[in-house]
């Protein structure tokens, strides 16, 4: 994923077959197309989104209701780790479904995610 450079306000999630990444505090600077790249020794999958950070008030919705869509997005629930070793895959990587364009709040979280899978 592209990182923006305010490391202190990122978290990034890879569990197997799941990968996140958490934006706090979001600034105009954030707004920018973002990439999930995912290989192995048979190729590459690559998924992108746009991320859109609005001034507050814009959006239509009270910053109440942005921080419940966002504490929303946050709760759902990660799969196990699990490893598969590398001589057992056979194919390059698949998204199960592309990252999805964000539009927040200026301050509030970007919570970026998508499922890979590799097939065996």
């Amino acid at each position: 994923m592209l990182l923006p450079t305010a490391a202190s306000r990122l978290h990034t999630t890879q569990d197997f077959g799941f990968v996140a990444l958490d934006l706090k505090n979001a600034t105009l600077q954030d707004a920018d197309t973002y990439i999930c790249r995912a290989w192995n020794k048979h190729g590459e999958a690559v998924t992108t989104c746009n991320v859109t950070v609005a001034k507050e008030g814009s959006t239509g919705l009270s910053p109440e209701e942005e921080l419940r869509i966002s504490k929303l997005n946050a709760l759902e629930a990660k799969p196990q780790k699990r490893h598969i070793p590398d001589e057992l895959v056979k194919t390059k990587p698949l998204f199960l479904g592309p990252l999805k364009n964000v539009v927040v709040m200026q301050g509030q979280q970007v919570h970026l995610e998508t499922k890979v899978t590799i097939t065996t």
